[in-house]
């Protein structure tokens, strides 16, 4: 796989954005795979990109959708029984993430972070 590295560059228009991790606990493969699905239904009305497994970076247009995504991940697990343990960051504005990624991810990543993607290093 081709790994990149992005240049910081100045912040463009913000978007608001948060990085979600989450963890399937179910032993039974269906159930798994059940979780899963609800996981992504909860994730389908936002932009959003996985550049590692179940790591997501989400954009949402104000703090009552990430209190929406962040209730509906809890029902997961409080009320329809899945064991799906996770972890959101602050919601925030703008920024740059560092790393190494395949590029398409940094595309991605810049995009939902400051509204165009930003050059990146081969």
């Amino acid at each position: 796989m081709k790994l990149s590295r992005v240049f910081k560059a100045l912040n463009r228009a913000h978007s608001m954005h948060f990085l979600l991790a989450y963890q399937h606990l179910e032993e039974d493969d269906t159930r798994r795979k059940e979780a899963e699905a609800k996981v992504t239904a909860v994730l389908a009305p936002y932009t959003y990109t996985e550049p590692l497994p179940n790591i997501c970076v989400i954009k949402v247009e104000d703090q009552a959708s990430y209190e929406e995504i962040e209730g509906a991940i809890t029902q997961i697990w409080l009320t329809d029984g899945y064991q799906v343990p996770f972890i959101m960051t602050p919601l925030t504005s703008g920024g740059s993430y560092l790393g190494l990624l395949a590029k398409h991810f940094w595309d991605e990543l810049n995009t939902i972070a400051n509204g165009s993607p930003e050059k990146t290093a081969a």
